[in-house]
């Protein structure tokens, strides 16, 4: 077995090891080519000795010795004998060769074999999120959106990705990001780093949150060109002016866990 970093040969090896994920849209095809080139990321496989991939994985670098962990998967046919944790266990160690010391990732509620490894691992859950989307942008409303400057605090999210809110992390990370004033309500607005016909609402201030202030989001986000939104929001938030306006979330709600754990206190035996 051999840890090595992933090839852009390999890529129809991951489209058929992902090809179950998600009922078929994996994300990770979609990601292969910009995974593969971006500086700060690593992006890692375990093979067998026929050449063949036993699982996936990849560590993105923010600043302050601060990473983030994510895609991990694990083929169909590996599952079930200790290859998850195998694959943890090796971007925990290269996280530490890199001298992280603080490691993030999410993970969805129903994914309980992967939350037990990591639970085990000593990573701690800290924050639970509502996965939003809206798939069709309606009119919204003619409000004045203020271009802004603002203190911010706790994460910011792109997709599934957070990390925590400085901004050096959100002017180098998100992509076209703009802050921004709403009917009162700061938010930091970016294009999806995975969809970019999607435009993410990565940071807002929940305490003003109104359905004047998301329909003026969307609003925003028409005169952007963007086609859909997308945001995780945060335990404890009003869910109500999002719902009222067209978003949705899947199973349930409160369905997205955000773990911490500190490289050096990870157990890896």
């Amino acid at each position: 077995m051999r840890f090595r970093k992933v090839k852009s040969e390999d890529y129809q090896k991951i489209v058929k090891l992902t090809s179950g994920v998600w009922d078929g849209s994996d994300y990770i095809p979609l990601v292969f080519e910009k995974w593969l080139k971006e500086g700060n990321g690593y992006f890692y496989c375990l093979e067998d000795k026929h050449n063949q991939l036993i699982a996936l994985g990849r560590l993105l670098l923010f600043e302050d010795e601060v990473g983030w962990l994510e895609g991990l998967r694990v083929a169909p046919s590996y599952q079930n004998r200790g290859f998850g944790r195998e694959m943890a266990r090796k971007m925990i160690q290269l996280a530490k060769s890199l001298d992280i010391k603080t490691l993030y990732f999410s993970t969805y509620f129903g994914n309980v074999k992967s939350i037990s490894i990591n639970e085990k691992m000593g990573f701690s859950r800290i924050e639970v999120y509502t996965n939003l989307q809206l798939d069709t942008l309606t009119s919204g409303s003619n409000v004045t959106v203020f271009p802004s400057s603002f203190s911010f605090h706790g994460f910011v999210s792109n997709d599934w990705v957070f990390f925590p809110a400085k901004a050096e992390t959100i002017v180098n990370f998100l992509p076209a990001c703009e802050f921004v004033e709403i009917s009162g309500c700061q938010i930091i607005f970016s294009r999806n780093i995975k969809f970019p016909d999607t435009l993410e609402i990565s940071w807002l201030d929940s305490s003003k949150v109104n359905e004047k202030v998301i329909r003026g989001a969307i609003s925003f986000a028409k005169s952007k060109g963007y086609k859909r939104m997308h945001l995780m929001l945060k335990t404890g938030s009003h869910l109500e002016p999002f719902l009222k306006n067209g978003f949705y979330y899947f199973e349930k709600s409160e369905d997205v866990y955000l773990y911490k754990g500190e490289v050096e206190k990870l157990k890896l035996t």
